[in-house]
């Protein structure tokens, strides 16, 4: 059974991290598991999608991601060799 809490609960929690405490201190003060606070920490960073969003939706944005990233290295090992070749 999941536990629901609310968006201003999370906020706060996610500012005192960002604040400088740790996640940990954080975590047990409000009696949630580090493994909670550290995902809605990276949620809040934009690092994660959010609960609603399906796995076919963040498959399609990973891929997406994952493409350009491919190209941006072929791109950098073309122009790593084209530099070695010069004088």
């Amino acid at each position: 059974m999941h536990k629901r809490f609310s968006e201003e609960f999370k906020k706060s929690a996610v500012i005192r991290v960002q604040n400088g405490e740790s996640q940990l201190s954080v975590a047990s003060s409000l009696g949630i598991s580090y493994k909670t606070l550290n995902r809605w920490v990276i949620q809040a960073k934009g690092q994660m999608p959010p609960e609603n969003v399906s796995l076919s939706e963040e498959n399609a944005r990973l891929r997406k991601v994952l493409k350009e990233r491919e190209a941006e290295i072929a791109f950098l090992k073309k122009a790593a060799a084209y530099f070695a070749k010069m004088p």
